[in-house]
This record gives C-alpha cells, structure tokens and sequence, in this order.
C-alpha cells in the first residue's frame, strides 16, 4: 500500500499528462448524439495494452477518479454513470477498475435546443501497468451537427455496460451503522445474491459524487453485500436511501436494485 501511494505522487509529481501530451499510456476521447430531450454519449479512456484504470469506489487500493465542470455554456445538467467493474491487482492489493478501455456513459441537458453549447470537463483518474500514474486531463464537449452510424453504436455498447435498474418483487433490505466519525457501515440484503451459479460481483453504491465507498464484501452463502460509506456531509441522520443501490453481475448483464425496504 505504502509503495503504490509512493508512486502515484511521484507520477503526480513527475507525469501529469494533458490531452495533447506525447508521453501517454492512454487517450481520451468523447462520443455524442442528439437524443430529443438530451443529449447522450460517452468518454472513452483509450489504454494501451496492459495498463488498467479504475472505478469510481476502486478501494483503498486504487485511485478515486473524479470528474469536475470547468466551465459550461448553454448547460443545465451533466452527469454520468459508471460501467461495472472487475476485481483486479495481485492477492491482497486488489482493487475495483477496468483491464480493457472503458467508455464512460454521460448525458446533458441543455437550456436552449437550438442554441450551441459547450461544456469543459477535468477528468482526473490513474492508470496502472507496472507503476501508476495519475491524470489530469481537460476535455471539451460541445454540439456536434453530425453524429456517425458507428459512434451511435459505441454509445449504445456504452449504455448497456452500465448496471440497469431490475424491477424485482426482491427488495434491498439495508442496516446502517455508525462506525465513526463520517463513516458508515452498510449492509444490504437481498434474496436474489443466494443465486451463487449466476451472481458475480455484488457491490454497493451511493450516488453521491463527494462520497467514497471501501472495504466491499459479498457473502453469496447469506445474500448479503457490505461496504464502508465515508462522506463529510452524509450521515445517519440525513442518508438517502434512494441513493443506494445494489448492483451486480448476472449471467454477464450489469444489473442493480435501487433503494431499501421500508
């Protein structure tokens, strides 16, 4: 743990690589479309072979990547949502992320259809081969008057990598603890995790951009998952449980279960 912190701040020292930089192991680029009352697309982290990159609760192992608004224009809301990941790194340094390039679905809703927009992002992730690496990298998005048949389909690949909502007559059942000072212990319940031929990778989420999610387990043998939810604004006392989620892998398709059983 001590020699992978060592070397994301030699590489946030030494190797803060923007978009046009030549010393790269990977490259950013962004698909987009009109889609009636948003727009959609997706921003693709190009790796290079054998380097890696991470989720957005990697673990106390990985690197929380974070993207930021710069600036914007014509611009009412931006988000966006995460592929499911993987478990990866050597036994006892795993972490959450992906092995191949992941495409990172968003949508915007603009103030004025006919009118132009722009949105600036900063995008700051790590990527990892034999050392790792931290990014910093700004990215503009604006409207497209064209829209290629195969960036269509990229962005539906994208989308559909994305864990989709699973209308289920089984229901998250959630217990909160306080375990100290801004951390939180959760555990969710739930039937469908006993299916242990077909369930891969139950994780908990929170849908908050400044909270950060560790320390996940998944007991297939009692249907359960469990994290810890660190936040300096959410707290027993004012958690949404409509914000959390369980999602999960089944028979290779993403899936979660949104909220608590009251």
């Amino acid at each position: 743990m001590v020699a992978l912190i060592r070397a994301f701040l030699v590489a946030t020292i030494f190797c803060v690589c923007f978009s046009k930089s030549s010393f790269c192991q990977d490259k950013l680029k962004y698909y987009i479309e009109d889609q009636g009352d948003v727009y959609r697309g997706a921003i693709e982290i190009n790796l290079d072979k054998g380097w890696h990159t991470y989720w957005k609760h990697p673990g106390v192992n990985g690197f929380k990547p974070k993207i930021a608004i710069l600036s914007q224009k014509n611009v009412s809301a931006f988000g966006v949502s995460w592929p499911h990941p993987k478990i990866l790194g050597p036994v006892g340094y795993e972490y959450l992320g992906y092995d191949t390039s992941p495409s990172i679905p968003f949508e915007i809703t603009v103030l004025d259809k006919e009118k132009f927009f722009k949105i600036e992002l900063q995008l700051h992730y790590g990527v990892c081969k034999e050392i790792c690496l931290v990014r910093n990298r700004a990215l503009k998005i604006e409207k497209n008057t064209k829209t290629s048949l195969s960036d269509s389909e990229k962005i539906n690949i994208a989308y559909k990598r994305i864990p989709s909502d699973l209308t289920s007559s089984s229901k998250n059942r959630c217990t909160l603890e306080s375990s100290s000072k801004n951390l939180i212990k959760l555990t969710v319940k739930n039937k469908m995790l006993k299916d242990e031929k077909n369930i891969n990778l139950a994780l908990i989420d929170y849908k908050d951009q400044d909270s950060f999610i560790t320390d996940q387990t998944f007991n297939s043998e009692e249907g359960y998952a469990t994290a810890l939810l660190f936040s300096e604004t959410v707290s027993l006392a004012n958690i949404d449980l409509n914000k959390l989620s369980l999602s999960f892998s089944i028979d290779g398709s993403a899936k979660k279960i949104t909220g608590c059983q009251s």
